[in-house]
């Protein structure tokens, strides 16, 4: 059996590294195609079309992936409502959905 034994510097060194972002910004894109194509289409379907995606680095030098939506309803959208003035709405779950369908091989 083997051990392999990281230091911290180490660890931070390739989560920062080249083929972690290109392997991040693969997933996001590929998580953003698949929310994108559970969205449901309302009457002028502009949460379909506010998806955006974004790799990067954090404030600690650490590579992250970001799968977002600028619509203003796009939590609405995802967890439903509840008490709304024009009654209940379903909710949706596009981004969690997109993750995990995206997640498997």
């Amino acid at each position: 059996m083997a051990r392999v034994v990281m230091h911290r510097d180490q660890i931070r060194e390739f989560l920062s590294s080249e083929p972690v972002f290109d392997m991040l910004e693969h997933h996001t894109t590929r998580i953003r195609a698949t929310a994108e194509a559970f969205a449901p289409v309302g009457k002028t379907g502009a949460y379909k079309r506010s998806f955006f995606t974004h790799a990067g680095l954090d404030r600690r030098g650490y590579a992250v992936g970001y799968v977002g939506s600028t619509d203003p309803a796009a939590a609405h959208i995802e967890w439903g409502t509840r008490y709304s003035l024009t009654g209940p709405t379903p909710d949706h779950h596009t981004m969690a959905r997109a993750f995990w369908a995206s997640a498997l091989p």
